[in-house]
């Protein structure tokens, strides 16, 4: 959480690109030149070094979370674990 929280701050505060987009190459939409053999179309989160810092932000409280958990990693199946990580905390507290 910490990551993605890093993340949406340098998108809101700098507006800086945290994903990209994998081209794969799914039969019938592989792009020539784009396509990578052997995956599939997915958005992934950025290395963090293209991520600048933004100005309008003092802090970089979570880069290493982001790093450590994000960086290059499918963004979908990481939202959906941060997810999961929420409900199963909600849950804790509702016992």
């Amino acid at each position: 959480m910490v990551g993605i929280r890093w993340a949406r701050n340098r998108m809101t505060h700098s507006r800086a690109i945290t994903v990209e987009r994998n081209y794969g190459t799914v039969m019938g939409q592989w792009i020539l030149g784009l396509g990578s053999l052997g995956t599939v179309d997915a958005m992934h989160w950025v290395s963090s070094s293209t991520v600048p810092i933004a100005a309008k932000l003092s802090y970089d409280t979570g880069r290493a979370d982001y790093q450590r958990f994000l960086e290059g990693n499918p963004m979908v199946p990481t939202i959906m674990q941060a997810a999961r990580w929420v409900h199963r905390s909600v849950n804790e507290l509702d016992r």
